[in-house]
């Protein structure tokens, strides 16, 4: 990753900390009601998403909505460097 790249990661990430807390919850509500309102909202099968870190907009609540039939994957970096997805249920360790 290039110098100038890094650096504006850096600086998103911190924009994103910057955040107050109760901002970031009321966003990642309105996001959940959007996503589970959708026409197209997975009813069975495999949804990817991702577990928020350091200011990341969360899903939580969304994933915690989804059908029984859907089964919520995060990604997973293995060994050889390829980016998988993971079948991940609430309990299951990360």
């Amino acid at each position: 990753m290039t110098t100038d790249r890094a650096q504006l990661r850096q600086e998103l990430r911190a924009q994103r900390r910057a955040i107050p807390a109760q901002q970031r919850i009321s966003a990642a509500e309105t996001l959940a009601d959007r996503l589970l309102a959708l026409a197209f909202a997975p009813e069975r099968g495999y949804v990817g998403g991702y577990w928020a870190m350091d200011g990341e907009i969360a899903l939580h609540r969304w994933q915690l909505q989804l059908p029984e039939r859907a089964i919520y994957c995060l990604p997973v970096l293995h060994d050889d460097n390829l980016l998988r997805f993971a079948p991940w249920r609430p309990g299951d360790a990360l």
